[in-house]
């Protein structure tokens, strides 16, 4: 698996401003949860269509972050539900949910040294 976060990607895109970057990242934590919630929801609905849109939405998100982890998780619930593939994706909602919550835990540790 890739790191869990790229940080130059976020330094970037703050410019170098650490209040900004603290902003971007919360509001990303809330919203990735959000979406990691949404998308545990829908497979036990097996909701296939709606897993790829959120699983996309997230994809974009943890790009523009550099959460890549989450990235690369995202990408591969969306590749499952694209191909309606319950197995492989239960396994892959598992695998989404232990890669938010380390990235979490790098993201908010991250926090504490700005």
């Amino acid at each position: 698996m890739a790191s869990l976060v790229d940080f130059s990607r976020i330094r970037e895109t703050s410019d170098g401003d650490t209040e900004f970057e603290q902003e971007l990242i919360e509001m990303y934590l809330e919203d990735a949860q959000l979406h990691v919630e949404d998308i545990i929801a829908k497979a036990a609905a097996t909701d296939f269509g709606g897993i790829k849109s959120t699983a996309h939405t997230l994809k974009g998100a943890s790009a523009n972050i550099g959460a890549v982890a989450m990235q690369e998780a995202a990408l591969n619930v969306e590749k499952s539900a694209s191909s309606n593939d319950s197995d492989t994706l239960q396994d892959q909602v598992r695998e989404i949910r232990t890669v938010f919550s380390e990235t979490d835990a790098v993201f908010k540790n991250y926090l504490k040294d700005l």
